[in-house]
């Protein structure tokens, strides 16, 4: 029983992840990295950079690559994977340093789609 509601838990915590990230996709912005490529920032921050060693296509980032978002000089996200047009698309995992989550699995413009790992700090 205990087993059932940790994986339930950890489900719905992907779902409304998911739910969060395509809010937010909506309402980002775009950030160029240091050779001038696009990016979508689905939550901007003060003091916020990226670096990307993918290609550039038409100006957004394309095809498979890693991406590090820094916030006042330090690492809070990085996203090892495939890119189109300036968002995750493919199979990619993304890490997040502030809390410890990481999802690995299929991106569909920048959100959490398909198949998956979720796995969380606790």
């Amino acid at each position: 029983m205990k087993r059932l509601s940790i994986f339930s838990a950890s489900l719905l915590a992907l779902l409304f992840s998911s739910i969060n990230i395509a809010v937010h996709a909506q309402e980002g912005e775009w950030i160029a990295d240091q050779n001038g490529c696009k990016h979508f920032n689905p939550h901007p921050q003060v003091d916020e950079k990226l670096t990307w060693t993918g290609a550039c296509k038409d100006g957004y980032a394309e095809g498979s690559g890693q991406i590090k978002w820094d916030v006042a000089g330090k690492l809070a996200e990085e996203y090892e994977g495939d890119y189109k047009r300036g968002r995750p698309h493919g199979k990619g995992s993304m890490t997040s340093h502030e809390n410890g989550q990481k999802y690995s699995g299929d991106w569909v413009d920048g959100v959490p789609t398909g198949d998956g790992k979720l796995v969380l700090p606790d």
